[in-house]
């Protein structure tokens, strides 16, 4: 027979474990790319949809199987917002992101011609990493990482690891921490600003 409760009970919870190792995330040394020597990069690609691919990965750090799978009607260009779809348990689901305004020229003028349902890229997951290699830029994932990294070191923002989380559609904050390894959110400016008197 099953216990019920008093209102005036209170169950009390075991506190969580933050620290304990959640298997799916990976450490390992984050590799990335300067703002600067992305910038280099980039700036020595022809203007084709192969720089468009890159500039899209560099400024949204989506992977690259959300990139290849975005569709024209998924930009809302007046609301600077794009639709992220993503295959996860072989459902799809979806996140919004902001477009950086940077973004959302070269953006228009590159779907000018192309349909709503039309992708932006048709270029498989293994096709970009060839043209990763090909260009300089070494693997896809270097560019989301490079990204995540340039956000944290602008941020102000006291509340940038969630942020980012959600930019980069991690499902445990965890995943997202692994970026302290490389940003340690500068701790020396962040003490000084403290009152201790």
């Amino acid at each position: 027979m099953e216990q019920t409760k008093k209102p005036s009970e209170i169950e009390v919870l075991s506190n969580k474990n933050l620290t304990k190792y959640i298997g799916n995330v990976k450490y390992e040394q984050i590799s990335y790319f300067t703002k600067d020597e992305m910038n280099d990069r980039l700036s020595k690609l022809p203007p084709n949809q192969y720089s468009m691919l890159f500039q899209f990965l560099w400024r949204t750090g989506v992977r690259v199987t959300e990139a290849v799978s975005v569709r024209k009607r998924d930009l809302d260009f007046d609301n600077l917002e794009i639709r992220i779809r993503w295959l996860k348990n072989r459902k799809f689901e979806t996140r919004r992101i902001p477009m950086h305004s940077t973004l959302r020229l070269p953006l228009h003028t590159f779907t000018a011609k192309i349909l709503s349902d039309d992708r932006l890229f048709s270029f498989t997951r293994q096709y970009v990493d060839q043209l990763c290699k090909k260009y300089g830029f070494e693997h896809a994932h270097k560019l989301r990482h490079s990204f995540a990294v340039n956000f944290l070191r602008q941020s102000n923002n006291p509340t940038a690891f969630v942020i980012l989380q959600h930019l980069l559609g991690h499902s445990n904050i965890q995943t997202t921490m692994v970026y302290l390894q490389v940003v340690p959110m500068e701790q020396k400016e962040a003490l000084e600003k403290v009152r201790f008197d």
